[in-house]
């Protein structure tokens, strides 16, 4: 195995909890603590750093609940999604994983059915983007189902890889922000709808490589699950 390869079985799982819980932690406060709590502080945010999300959250003004209900569980998701990884959950306190793990499946069932609606109901790019994230969220729905499946069969390795690939497809939610406020401070010559597009594709595409690399290289890391590890 050379230097690199070592290099990236040895760091590449701390790589991927860091990312999990960096995610967590800004969708929660860009999601709804701050647009909640300080709602003018949060559109100036959005103005300044994301300023083609800013028609996209109007749109969603629409429907308020169906919004906050999305944004504030959506938050909870990610959060249970970063503890879901944590080894020393799993081995110290077996029983929380668990319940953090079916709340997870609770919340992305939610999260699913959420975001199609809003898809479907209020595009803010039209039917392209009622197609990438109704695509997006059955995709991530299966994913989701063939995690839960993996862990009642007792199939653990199976089970953690398919739900690294499943939270890293939803959480393209966060890449597509920085590369939409990449794009537009970088003057790209589009519309805000077509940023809105092309930062989701290419953030799907990042994502789902990086979880990949994230199994690859903490495969020859990975133990025998214990019986209680579920």
């Amino acid at each position: 195995m050379s230097p690199l390869d070592r290099g990236l079985v040895r760091w590449g799982p701390s790589a991927g909890r860091f990312l999990a819980w960096l995610i967590a932690v800004a969708m929660n406060l860009t999601a709804w603590v701050i647009p909640f709590g300080w709602p003018d502080f949060g559109r100036f945010i959005y103005t300044q750093v994301f300023p083609p999300f800013i028609g996209h959250l109007d749109v969603l003004r629409q429907a308020p609940w169906a919004d906050g209900a999305h944004r504030f569980l959506g938050g909870m998701l990610f959060l249970a999604g970063a503890l879901q990884f944590e080894p020393s959950l799993r081995r110290r306190w077996p029983h929380v994983h668990r319940l953090v793990g079916r709340s997870y499946a609770l919340l992305g069932t939610w999260v699913v059915a959420s975001a199609i609606w809003l898809g479907i109901k209020l595009p803010f790019a039209a039917f392209p983007e009622t197609a990438i994230t109704t695509a997006a969220a059955l995709s991530y729905g299966l994913l989701l189902t063939l995690a839960v499946r993996a862990a009642l069969q007792r199939q653990l390795i199976a089970h953690r890889e398919w739900i690294i690939r499943a939270h890293a497809l939803v959480s393209f939610v966060a890449t597509m922000r920085v590369l939409t406020g990449v794009f537009f401070h970088a003057g790209a010559p589009a519309t805000g709808q077509e940023m809105f597009l092309t930062s989701g594709v290419f953030a799907i595409a990042i994502n789902l490589t990086l979880a990949e690399w994230w199994i690859h290289t903490s495969r020859s890391l990975q133990p025998s699950p214990p019986p209680h590890a579920r």
